[in-house]
């Protein structure tokens, strides 16, 4: 089936994933050529890693499961992908893995991330390490060591030693680490956008398959149509409700992201439940009427039970707003960790 392909259940998260998969295998491409031959065990044994991870990301990105459905498929590849980024600093010249911390600074600045005031001055320190000039392009904090001319001066002099490789590789170590912190704050938030989509399509397959079965028990019981025309008018009243309800609702939010699916999720639930309010309402207002209602009068096709119908309609609403606030606070973090200006 197409939609349990990576390609078909959610083509423009495959294409990132294939862009990002491309640059990975034409950096792992090159360093076996030029480092292998001269490098060290350790080296070795990072390009080794690296390898791995890209035969693993390949293998799942032909599996066809409903895991790409569920969209923990997509989830399980760029958790790869970052080991292997990670893995990349380890490989990359002294220059590339300043930029990549320059990068990370940006992405730490305004994150969300508990401690990332900690993660910062780890990560200014590591800079440090590897080239003292290269403090200047971080942002300015009240730290005055790190960027201190005279100290710049007095390192830069000399050749390296075997302390000063292994205060590098200590660096790019700590560089690694906050790297993986960052990944694994977003991770974490996305598999939440993505459970609380799961949750809402799993409610909405369950709730129409009770529809169902209630609609076929007047049916098989002979009960008489009208009435049962009635129910469904009442049913799509209140669809039609919640649905219009949860557009107007959607279109007053922050501007879409590609969220695995999450906004469709949601307009895909309301119908489905907003018309079983509906008919619940009907329920409701005749065990509150006086008098106990017949079988006929509970299904009357009056403007009151048109109402009543729509007005129960709105209230699945206040349940997915409550499920929208907790998937928002998720992107929310996921863009605090981006750069400025960077979309998620």
């Amino acid at each position: 089936m197409r939609f349990t392909t990576p390609n078909g259940a959610n083509a423009f998260e495959y294409g990132h994933i294939k862009n990002q998969l491309l640059f990975i295998k034409t950096k792992a491409i090159a360093w076996n050529t030029t480092l292998s031959a001269t490098s060290t065990t350790s080296t070795n044994d990072d390009i080794a890693d690296l390898q791995t991870f890209i035969d693993a990301i390949e293998k799942e990105l032909k599996s066809n499961d409903q895991s790409w459905v569920l969209g923990n498929g997509y989830i399980s590849i760029w958790n790869k992908i970052h080991r292997a980024e990670e893995v990349m600093l380890s490989l990359m010249p002294t220059e590339e893995v300043i930029q990549q911390a320059l990068y990370d600074e940006s992405r730490l600045k305004d994150s969300n991330i508990s401690d990332r005031n900690e993660l910062i001055s780890k990560l200014r320190m590591a800079v440090s390490d590897l080239s003292t000039e290269s403090v200047k392009y971080l942002s300015k904090t009240d730290d005055q060591d790190l960027h201190n001319p005279a100290d710049a001066q007095k390192q830069s002099q000399g050749s390296k030693n075997i302390s000063e490789i292994s205060s590098q590789k200590q660096a790019q170590g700590v560089l690694k680490y906050i790297r993986q912190r960052i990944n694994d704050f977003n991770d974490f938030r996305w598999e939440g956008v993505i459970r609380i989509r799961n949750q809402l399509i799993g409610t909405a397959l369950i709730t129409g398959i009770f529809t169902f079965v209630l609609l076929c028990i007047p049916i098989i019981q002979s009960v008489n149509i009208s009435l049962i025309v009635s129910a469904v008018i009442f049913y799509l009243v209140g669809s039609i409700t919640g649905f219009f309800s949860r557009l107007y609702a959607d279109s007053r939010s922050p501007t879409a992201v590609n969220d695995y699916g999450l906004s469709q999720a949601r307009l895909f639930v309301i119908p489905v439940l907003s018309g079983f309010a509906g008919i619940a309402g009907i329920f409701i207002r005749a065990q509150l009427a006086p008098v106990a209602p017949t079988t006929e009068s509970l299904f009357e096709l009056s403007l009151q039970n048109i109402v009543v119908a729509a007005t129960f309609g709105l209230s699945p609403n206040l349940v997915i707003s409550a499920l929208q606030q907790k998937a928002q606070g998720f992107l929310n973090d996921i863009e605090s960790s981006k750069p400025p200006g960077q979309l998620i």
